[in-house]
């Protein structure tokens, strides 16, 4: 099931984001906090990609809120992207992850199922390396590179080309998106992946080729779970392969969805999620 772009079933609420200081940061978030909690229900920390902002996991928190009326969801901007403000600079991968563990003591949360797409996955995966006590279960997304960004991505005369013309932005990102890449809601989404600095985007491509955890993945004990989409132009096949070997964990492959599986397929997202998180806290 896709939800689509311009689906009134997204509640405006969840448009709404709030600031929380953290980590020297004016930290944006949306957030989905439901009026009583199961005391098994963890939060879910949802981190987003490269140019892009917490509202890209607006269809997965209304699918989410649909089938799991009794579990917090926070969204947050991060640093040099979004409503966030602060310094800029500190967007090595580990640094980013370390703003995320700041986030989660300023709401007072200790331990949550992180849950990382694109660029995001790669800081969850080093949130949970670095805390592995505040990860309940991890769940990344059209995984980043496991063993460091090959030489043919670093191109950082595009992101220079995307800041001087940010009308651009759209037209970088629909190849990405599929079926998703239209409507009301694909510009309003848009017009927030526009709101990121250069060196964020550039400070980026240093952090991705540095970045190379490999097999210390291995020696994550939470549950795992990696969500790959069969048609994705930038993610291939075998790089989500290439992250599930070294998590150990399930590939979960979406036909026929690009590099934006939280847009194109966000109840097929919400499903396995839950069912990740459930069996967390079952203990399974």
């Amino acid at each position: 099931m896709v939800v689509a772009m311009d689906s009134p079933s997204i509640p405006s609420a969840l448009w709404d984001r709030r600031h929380v200081d953290a980590a020297g940061l004016s930290f944006a978030i949306r957030e989905r906090r439901p009026e009583a909690t199961a005391p098994s229900a963890l939060p879910a920390l949802l981190v987003h990609g490269n140019w892009a902002t917490s509202a890209w996991w607006l269809p997965v928190m209304t699918a989410l809120a649909s089938a799991d009326t009794e579990r917090r969801l926070v969204a947050p901007d991060l640093r040099g992207r979004g409503a966030t403000t602060g310094p800029d600079h500190g967007y090595a991968i580990d640094a980013l992850a370390g703003d995320l563990v700041r986030l989660l003591d300023a709401l007072e949360i200790p331990r949550a199922h992180v849950v990382g797409h694109s660029l995001g996955s790669a800081i969850a995966m080093q949130l949970a390396l670095d805390h592995p006590e505040r990860v309940a279960t991890l769940a990344v997304i059209a995984p980043a590179w496991v063993d460091g960004m090959p030489p043919a991505y670093d191109r950082p005369d595009l992101q220079v080309a995307l800041a001087s013309d940010r009308d651009r932005v759209g037209d970088a990102l629909r190849p990405l998106c599929g079926d998703a890449a239209s409507g009301p809601f694909w510009e309003r989404l848009v017009a927030e992946s526009k709101e990121q600095s250069l060196r964020a985007a550039l400070d980026n491509l240093e952090a991705l080729r540095r970045w190379m955890p490999g097999a210390t993945l291995s020696g994550l004990r939470m549950p795992r779970m990696v969500i790959q989409g069969g048609a994705d132009p930038l993610v291939l096949e075998s790089m989500g392969a290439r992250a599930a070997e070294a998590l150990r964990a399930p590939l979960q492959v979406l036909p026929g969805v690009a590099h934006a599986a939280i847009l194109e397929a966000p109840a097929a997202v919400a499903s396995r999620l839950d069912d990740l998180w459930t069996r967390g806290e079952r203990g399974e």
